[in-house]
């Protein structure tokens, strides 16, 4: 089930390719990988499946100890404490880089830490603007 602000077909298709007036500058292969992530992190945030939730995570060791994760963490994966999983961020940090990690762990579960690390950094340094304003939109439908 799609949400109610979810992008049509046709937007999301255009900002997995990222129409934009820029000059494409990665090899066709590697354009190729990044329309597929794209393509696979909007379903993740356009899915009804999975939230957005931002709050203070970094410093806070009472909400890193709920999320049972390290003092310090920027973002996490939610699937065990609530009925509807969530991606939770902390707000303060730069939010487009930690929504795509976390939603590559939600892709790729079984993925080494080190993995998911090299695949964010592969989006976040190809993505185009066009790109980043979609993952924010889907993203700030998924808020609760």
């Amino acid at each position: 089930m799609m949400k109610a602000c979810s992008l049509s077909p046709e937007a999301a298709e255009a900002g997995a390719r990222g129409d934009m007036d820029e000059k494409r500058t990665l090899p066709a292969p590697q354009r190729q990988r990044l329309y597929r992530l794209m393509c696979r992190i909007y379903e993740v945030l356009n899915s009804s499946d999975w939230r957005v939730r931002l709050t203070r995570l970094e410093s806070d060791e009472a909400a890193c100890r709920r999320y049972g994760i390290p003092v310090n963490s920027v973002g996490t994966i939610d699937e065990v404490l609530r009925e509807t999983p969530e991606i939770v961020v902390d707000f303060r940090k730069d939010i487009i880089p930690i929504l795509v990690h976390e939603c590559l762990h939600v892709i790729y579960e079984d993925l080494p830490e080190e993995d998911i690390l090299s695949l964010e950094r592969f989006v976040i340094d190809h993505m185009t603007p066009l790109q980043a304003k979609r993952v924010l939109q889907l993203a700030s439908c998924a808020l609760v």
